[in-house]
């Protein structure tokens, strides 16, 4: 098919193609705005069952209460019994007078919560084996310390969980009954009860259609502002005002005029939303009606107007146009959005509600996460008390610090203001002091077996030539040394020693 055959087809379907275009123009004057409207009303019938968000249960919250009912200390632990058991009141008066005398009211009103996590515990640990911890190391100071750990996590999981069962549940209702409240009085007007578009409360329709399609008569209902926008009259024509067959053309506004037949005919139009509904969908709606706001040239610039107006710019029965006259309820529109369009305050209040509700499951999810990273550190802790201690090694002093006994002080002190009779090898003699003491790592000559018994042997050895007082005394493996007789194999062991010490400064010499 060349290029003249097809410049010749579309020649040929033009004219029908303008007949389309202009049929579906006059046909559909309101077309954007009921896209608008319906938009709203998809938004106020969603389904809210889909904004339910799981409870918080309390099972990490117990869970980690039975892992510090299981540290305890014996004198707590036994204080519960295994089991629940009745005559609950007068086993409070007298646990909580033996464990907590000082704070017994306290005590007597959790003690209910105490036996049954007891009981809980006992039971589950039949059947757990990781919850089984021998009796015995929770006396110990280092499992004392994890014990107070333990305690301080279970306050704050108990503190956060009555948190949230305090300010973030009653929030999070099922079905968001606070919320679903705003979007039914925007679909419905407030105070209806029918909920079908036969109410007054939804539209009036007793009057002119100029006066009711304009505020404050109109602005009442999504469903209200529609029907005067979509629905004609037997002034207005069988005409399509926004794409549909409504079987109210036949009848007189005001009077056979009936709202029901028109709302039971475009309702299917506006399906409910099937999403999750966000505050984010609620607000972007509204900046959509608003944006489909005009004001008609044609008479006063101030109004404002939703759809297409008599030449007079209002809102009355007239062939093939209709409107919503909203200038009454818009005093500083476009400057301003706000208003004072009924539907549209419950719909803004509603999108509030849902950014709430929005930041309370987001609490009540960080909640959740730390109650679960509360619990594995209380299990890490438990699973600590579970490592048995190693037996204690003895203490070994260097022997170059060891600290003198009885025995070698007594035998060294008899000496005191004696420097000639302290022993030298043994004891440390202080002239300032004038004490004859031990010598710090060693052993005196009369202390101990074995080793300290040849020390005492070889300190007998000395005294027997120390005794002697004179040269020709000095005898018998003694050897006189200027003024003193001095035992001769200390002698020859220090001549030996100074020998060796001689030499090897020699040595270093070459």
């Amino acid at each position: 098919m060349n290029s003249h055959v097809i410049l010749a087809f579309v020649l040929l379907l033009l004219p029908e193609l303008v007949k389309y275009a202009k049929a579906a123009q006059g046909d559909m004057p309101n077309g954007k705005e009921f896209h608008v409207m319906c938009s709203l009303i998809s938004l106020a019938r969603s389904d809210l069952t889909k904004l339910n968000v799981a409870e918080l249960s309390t099972t990490d919250v117990s869970e980690i209460e039975q892992l510090n009912m299981s540290a305890s200390v014996a004198s707590w632990y036994n204080a519960f019994d295994d089991e629940v058991k009745d005559a609950q009141p007068d086993k409070a008066e007298s646990i909580c007078s033996k464990i907590m005398a000082h704070d017994k009211e306290n005590c007597k009103t959790l003690y209910t919560k105490w036996q049954a996590t007891k009981a809980a515990f006992v039971a589950a640990s039949k059947t757990n084996e990781k919850l089984k911890l021998k009796r015995g190391p929770q006396e110990t100071v280092a499992d004392r310390r994890i014990q107070k750990q333990l305690a301080l996590i279970g306050e704050r999981a108990n503190t956060i969980y009555s948190d949230y069962v305090k300010n973030i549940k009653p929030s999070l209702a099922d079905g968001a009954p606070d919320i679903k409240a705003d979007l039914e009085t925007a679909l419905y007007g407030a105070g209806a009860s029918a909920k079908d578009g036969s109410e007054a409360a939804t539209i009036t329709h007793s009057g002119s259609r100029e006066a009711n399609c304009a505020v404050p008569e109109a602005g009442k209902s999504l469903i209200g502002d529609l029907i005067c926008l979509c629905a004609p009259d037997s002034t207005t024509t069988n005409v399509k005002l926004c794409g549909h067959t409504v079987a109210t053309h036949t009848q007189a506004w005001g009077g056979s005029f009936v709202p029901k037949t028109a709302w039971d005919t475009l309702a299917p139009k506006c399906k409910p939303f099937e999403g999750k509904l966000t505050a984010i969908e609620i607000t972007a709606a509204l900046a959509a009606f608003r944006a489909a706001l005009k004001s008609d040239k044609q008479a006063d610039p101030g109004t404002v107007i939703l759809g297409h107006p008599h030449t007079t710019g209002k809102c009355a029965s007239a062939a093939k146009v209709a409107c919503v006259d909203y200038t009454k309820a818009m005093t500083q529109w476009p400057s301003e959005p706000n208003n004072e369009i009924k539907w549209y305050k419950s719909l803004a209040q509603a999108a509030s509600k849902l950014l709430s509700r929005a930041q309370q499951a987001a609490k009540q999810e960080k909640t959740a996460t730390e109650l679960q990273h509360l619990k594995l550190s209380a299990w890490q802790l438990y699973e600590a008390m579970k490592i048995e201690n190693l037996p204690t090694a003895p203490v070994l002093t260097p022997k170059g610090n060891k600290e003198p006994t009885a025995e070698e002080t007594k035998a060294c002190e008899k000496y005191n203001g004696n420097q000639k009779e302290c022993p030298q090898d043994s004891c440390t003699y202080d002239k300032t002091k004038e004490e004859c003491t031990p010598k710090a790592g060693t052993e005196s000559a009369a202390a101990g077996t074995g080793d300290k018994a040849g020390a005492a042997g070889a300190n007998s050895e000395t005294e027997k030539c120390t005794n002697k007082k004179t040269e020709g005394d000095c005898k018998d493996g003694c050897k006189w040394d200027g003024e003193e007789c001095k035992d001769s194999s200390i002698l020859a062991n220090k001549q030996f020693a100074l020998t060796v010490v001689s030499a090897a400064f020699v040595a270093l010499l070459f």
